[in-house]
């Protein structure tokens, strides 16, 4: 009996670990959304599609300058968008760490 409550206790964090997971991924994608269009496009090279800056810059047909640019800027407002996930994400690693 005692077995079959472990299991239950396993399968709802789980579940509930994935449902977590899935949302901070559709707010981080609803916050990338939200970016102007290059430097939502920089950022999608650089982070999701792993380009170097200097790729990025002759994809983009801009300099390497305006990658670092439009990266940074993104990167910015990401941060103080997403504030609240990271927050959260930082107090559960820091609950597993005192494990």
């Amino acid at each position: 009996m005692q077995d079959s409550a472990v299991l239950a206790d396993t399968e709802e964090n789980q579940e509930h670990e994935t449902t977590s997971e899935f949302e901070i991924k559709d707010k981080v994608h609803e916050a990338v959304n939200k970016l102007p269009d290059k430097w939502r496009e920089a950022i999608i090279l650089s982070k999701y599609n792993k380009l170097k800056y200097y790729e990025i810059a002759e994809e983009m047909n801009i300099s390497h300058k305006t990658v670092e640019k439009y990266i940074s800027k993104a990167l910015q407002a990401l941060r103080l968008e997403l504030k609240d996930i990271m927050v959260l994400c930082l107090y559960v690693m820091n609950l597993f760490l005192k494990k």
